[in-house]
Parts: structure tokens; C-alpha cells; sequence
């Protein structure tokens, strides 16, 4: 290998140095640091995708003398050796970990150092206005340096900057981790229908009998490349055993901690109290109004504020909730097109908002 070209791929036939039967057939490169991943001499090895093949090669490898990677091993030596900064090696981990091809982008930008480029910009420009300033402070008498308007003008554009770069690494965030929709309503408003048709698929039971839902059952579904979580839970209202009421405990934590609430009402029927009651509870939510059961005749007036109405059981209108949800999800998500947008790890958001 010494003699070969480096960063040239060779065909080489790999044997068992014991039996020499063959077992491959392979790509081997070179690859002499420091223009390599880690920033050290590696040789890379390409064998075809047998799981036996490969466990047979590895083995043979450790008996002659090597060991296993340790987790994250090659990344944390490119990290030591100056090949990746912090941001970079922890744009790996999101690029392993995404789950849409549109987390898969954000990723790869950041892994070729779009937000480290980001974030160095904004430190030159600070270096540059505190320089000025120190300037303008030493030698007040001469006018030299930055003025105090020319001053204030770097500090606000220097914060819009950063505005805008923590807005886009939070809706970065959002498609890398995904968001989560609560369908909550009263008993047998047909929530688990509507997580059925959402999803399209028979995720929950769904009963005439009220209450049939206690336990929290979700699915996901992606929406502009964004995987969204839909839950669906205990109907809320006045329980009728410790069992309900420790399904609608359930259903209210998941309900505080969801990022929208699809609050499903029954238009077959005249509003309930309970209605009411999670009408009030999700006021200050992000929240979507449905008025489910549309196919059936309806006794309300134009008083009942829904934003759209559907028959989960039909299918009827339920395109327009779907609707609905991904206009909201391009609220959380939109980065002026991915092309300009980042992901940034919570610790990077923590930083740049001086937590």
C-alpha cells in the first residue's frame, strides 16, 4: 500500500493470511494525512455489502492487529486535529440522525461549515466595532475612529444579524426534530378518526363508545420535509374512574407540551361544556379549530368559530386540514429557502441567545 498512489481507488482481492481462500474482491485508497478525514494516514476499504463478508473482514482485521473505532472515534480525531470544528463534528451526529431528506441538506450545509461561517462573520464585524470604538475612545480629541451614530447603527445591524441567525437555526431545529400535533376534544368527537385519516392509516380504534381512547397512540407523517408527530389521546372531560382520569392527565401534559393543538368539535352536536372548557384551556395555543362530523346535519349557527370542517369518516374536507397543518408547519420551518438555512445543536442556540 505504501507504494500505491494515494487517494486512487485499486482493486485488491482480500484473502484469509491463514487458509488464503479468497474472500473479496475490493476498493482499497490511500489516503496520507494530513488531507484526510482525520487529519491522519488512513486506508479506506470498500467490500461489498455482505453482513457475514464484512464481520469475516473485520475480524481478520483485529487478529492481525487492529481494533474496533470507539463511537464517534474518527470524528473526535478530525476534531483534535483540526479538520472539523466543534459546529462541524456536531453537524455529524445531525446528518447520522436526520430523518427527511430536507434535515439531510441542512445538515450537510452546516457540516461544510455554513453556520461556523455564520457566526465567524458576526465575531469580525463585533472585533471591527469594538476596535472603533476603543479607537474613537483613546483618541476623542482627534475625531478618529468610529463616531457614536456610526457606532449604534453596527451594534443594531450586528443584532438584527443575530436575530436572524437564531430564528433560523430555531426553524432548523424544527425540521431536524420534528414537531408534534395534540388532537384534543371532548369524548367521541372523533379524534381517533381524525388521527386515522390524518395519517392514513388505521393507527387508533375508533368506537361510538365515548372513552374508547385512554392511552395517549400517535403516528407520524412529514410535511414539507418535516417529520411531524400527531397525538392522539384520552377525550377531556368529567371522568369516569381513576383509569379516565389518569388518561385525560395524560392527554392534558401531552396537550401542554405539543407545539399545535388540533382542537376537534363535534358539529352533530350543539357546543358542550367541555367543548368549552378545552376551548379555554388552549386559548393562548397555537391551536387549529376542526369541526368534525360535517357529513352529518349540524344544529349550529355562525356563532361557533371553527376554522375549517371535515368528516374524518368520509374523508371529506379532511385534504384541507392536511392543508391546514403544513401552512403551519412552513410558519415553523421556512428559512428563506433551505439553500440559506442551518441546523444548530441546543448548545449553539443556548450560546447565541446568551443562555
Amino acid at each position: 500500500m505504501k507504494a500505491s498512489q494515494p487517494r486512487v481507488l485499486h482493486r485488491a482481492v482480500l484473502m484469509d493470511p491463514l487458509t488464503h481462500a479468497e474472500l473479496d474482491v475490493a476498493l482499497v485508497a490511500r489516503m496520507p494525512g494530513p488531507a484526510s478525514y482525520t487529519g491522519e494516514d488512513v486506508v479506506e476499504l470498500s467490500c461489498h455489502g455482505n453482513p457475514v463478508l464484512l464481520g469475516q473482514v473485520v475480524r481478520l482485521l483485529v487478529a492481525s492487529g487492529a481494533r474496533l473505532a470507539e463511537p464517534g472515534e474518527f470524528t473526535r480525531r478530525a476534531y483534535l486535529n483540526g479538520r472539523l470544528d466543534l459546529v462541524q463534528v456536531e453537524a455529524v451526529a445531525e446528518l447520522i440522525g436526520a430523518r427527511t431528506e430536507r434535515a439531510v441538506r441542512l445538515a450537510a450545509r452546516q457540516l461544510r461549515g455554513a453556520l461556523s461561517g455564520e457566526v465567524t462573520t458576526v465575531r469580525d464585524r463585533l472585533i471591527d466595532l469594538v476596535a472603533g470604538l476603543e479607537v474613537a475612545l483613546d483618541f476623542a480629541e482627534e475625531e478618529i475612529g468610529m463616531s457614536r451614530c456610526e457606532a449604534l447603527k453596527g451594534a443594531r445591524d450586528l443584532m438584527a444579524s443575530l436575530a436572524r441567525l437564531v430564528s433560523d437555526a430555531r426553524h432548523g431545529r424544527a425540521v431536524q426534530d420534528g414537531l408534534s400535533v395534540m388532537l384534543a376534544g371532548a369524548p367521541n368527537v372523533g379524534k381517533s378518526s381524525m388521527l386515522n385519516a390524518l395519517l392514513g392509516t388505521e393507527r387508533a380504534i375508533v368506537s361510538a363508545t365515548p372513552g374508547t381512547t385512554r392511552d395517549l397512540v400517535e403516528g407520524a407523517v412529514v410535511m414539507r420535509g418535516v417529520p411531524v408527530r400527531v397525538i392522539d389521546g384520552a377525550g377531556l372531560g368529567t371522568p369516569r374512574d381513576a383509569i379516565d382520569a389518569e388518561g385525560m392527565r395524560r392527554a392534558r401534559q401531552a396537550l401542554a407540551e405539543s407545539d399545535l393543538v388540533v382542537v376537534v368539535l363535534d358539529m352533530s352536536r350543539a357546543i358542550s361544556p367541555a367543548d368549552d372548557e378545552i376551548l379555554a384551556l388552549t386559548a393562548r395555543s397555537q391551536r387549529l379549530v376542526v369541526a368534525n362530523k360535517s357529513d352529518l346535519p349540524s344544529p349550529w349557527d355562525h356563532g361557533v368559530a371553527a376554522d375549517c370542517a371535515c368528516s374524518a369518516l368520509t374523508g371529506a374536507g379532511v385534504a384541507e386540514v392536511a392543508e391546514r397543518l403544513t401552512r403551519w408547519v412552513d410558519t415553523r420551518t421556512t428559512i428563506d429557502g433551505d439553500e440559506g438555512g442551518i441546523v444548530a445543536s441546543l448548545r449553539v442556540l443556548e450560546r447565541l441567545v446568551g443562555k
